[in-house]
């Protein structure tokens, strides 16, 4: 694998992580536990939903 695209997963894995984090506060402000915004997120990136996140991806991540 290139050093080039390793750097691309480890990237997208840090904004995933990030983005996660943030869905967690949100929920948390709203008074929600910080697993519904963490769901709710994971949801709607989802391929099913906005399709951020693409199938290629999470055989990468696995």
């Amino acid at each position: 694998m290139c050093y080039n695209k390793k750097m691309n997963i480890f990237a997208a894995l840090g904004l995933l992580l990030l983005i996660g984090y943030l869905g967690g506060r949100l929920a948390n402000r709203i008074n929600l536990p910080r697993v519904s915004g963490y769901l709710f997120l994971g949801v709607l990136l989802s391929p099913s939903l906005l399709n951020l996140i693409t199938n290629e991806h999470i055989r990468a991540f696995s």
